[in-house]
């Protein structure tokens, strides 16, 4: 199951599905809707027409994010 979870400035798309436990970030003016950035549970992150600015912000949000589950993991 993909869910959208959100958009920015109409440029990009944060989808994410749960079965793989994986979140892409598409560039929705692209006319193949070309993944930018792919990040899932485990494995590193494919990264794809950024800039660094943009690569160090989009790996932040991954690293957070697996860090919060993994404290949330641990807790139970």
């Amino acid at each position: 199951m993909k869910r959208t979870v959100g958009s920015f400035a109409g440029i990009y798309t944060a989808m994410y599905h749960t079965p793989t436990d994986t979140l892409q970030i598409i560039d929705v003016r692209a006319s193949d809707r070309e993944t930018i950035y792919k990040a899932q549970k485990g494995q590193p992150a494919e990264i794809n027409r950024l800039s660094e600015a943009e690569k160090t912000y989009w790996t932040g949000i991954a690293e957070a994010k697996n860090t919060a589950k993994n404290r949330s993991q641990m807790e139970r």
